[in-house]
């Protein structure tokens, strides 16, 4: 009788049978290095997911539809001549990017929000298919122990395109400060360096070009606790039937986001992006540390900030 295993049950030829994770039908016979290439046992360990599934894929067991490379038997009874998929191969990984503490904190920096709406993607829009509607910025000065913050956003206009913006940022962008930023719907360096123009934003590829040295992307993981302010989708605006290549990028001001409301929620996204690029040097208990200092000199700023304003700050 054939050496049935199941995939959620024991060994149905004996109840004494350690549970295991056996995937494949063999013969009672062909138990050995077989097997333990096959078997994940559950009998002295806790069935760890990310390791023993891509343990068992990498196998070559039924349901791993990888190619294999020419010359490669897909013989599942063969399964160490399979071409082991990249997506598998165990390589250290982290969600963090050290890099940011590692480069340490910069007194006098410039912190960017923007704003991206979806579109159709026939319009063209680069890099995504996103259009650029507004940039925030919050630039900060330090002069011995005083700090000084400014905040100020440009959103799209009647009659303006996104490399009308890029034209402001390139006037307020200093050529050595650090530059922070979190994403939106992607990395905004990556978005800005697509979007710009070598010659005419010199210095805004020149900061977004540089990501491991003066511009601190921060990754999702810094900043899973944050959210943006939404904003709708651009409808798709040709007339029915119309071809692919008869699309053009333009912008109706009448569908685009509250200008007003836009500039207002980017100061704040862009706020909420340095003060957590600052908490990661803040967060001890070193009173005299510069990133404390400078988040509570923001604290008092940002309270005369917003004044009346009873809606809470972002986090």
């Amino acid at each position: 009788m054939p050496f049935v295993t199941s995939r959620f049950g024991a060994d149905q030829q004996s109840e004494k049978a350690p549970k295991e994770y056996d995937f494949r039908i063999g013969n009672e016979g062909s138990r050995g290095k077989e097997k333990e290439r096959h078997t994940l046992l559950r009998s002295h360990r806790p069935f760890d997911l990310p390791t023993d599934c891509a343990a068992a894929f990498a196998s070559g067991l039924p349901g791993n539809h990888t190619r294999a490379a020419p010359g490669h038997s897909t013989n599942h009874k063969n399964p160490t001549r399979l071409n082991k998929p990249a997506i598998y191969e165990r390589r250290p990984m982290s969600c963090i990017d050290f890099t940011i503490e590692a480069r340490g904190f910069d007194p006098n920096c410039v912190a960017i929000a923007v704003r991206t709406i979806g579109s159709c993607y026939a319009m063209g829009f680069q890099p995504d298919s996103r259009i650029m509607t507004g940039i925030g910025l919050l630039s900060v000065g330090n002069s011995g122990d005083h700090y000084t913050f400014a905040a100020e956003a440009k959103a799209l206009a009647d009659d303006e395109t996104p490399d009308q913006l890029l034209d402001w940022l390139e006037m307020r962008l200093s050529s050595q400060s650090a530059v922070v930023s979190w994403h939106n719907w992607g990395s905004v360096p990556a978005r800005l360096v697509a979007l710009a123009d070598p010659a005419r934003h010199t210095r805004v590829c020149a900061a977004a070009s540089d990501v491991a040295g003066r511009w601190r992307a921060l990754p999702p993981s810094h900043t899973w606790h944050l959210r943006q302010a939404p904003a709708n989708t651009m409808p798709c605006l040709c007339p029915t039937g119309s071809s692919i290549t008869d699309c053009q990028p333009i912008i109706p001001s009448v569908l685009l986001p509250d200008p007003t409301l836009t500039e207002r929620q980017l100061i704040n996204d862009a706020t909420a992006g340095w003060r957590r690029w600052a908490q990661d040097f803040g967060d001890f208990d070193d009173d005299q540390h510069p990133a404390q200092q400078a988040i509570r000199a923001f604290a008092r700023w940002n309270a005369d900030r917003r004044g009346g304003d009873e809606a809470p700050a972002p986090r």
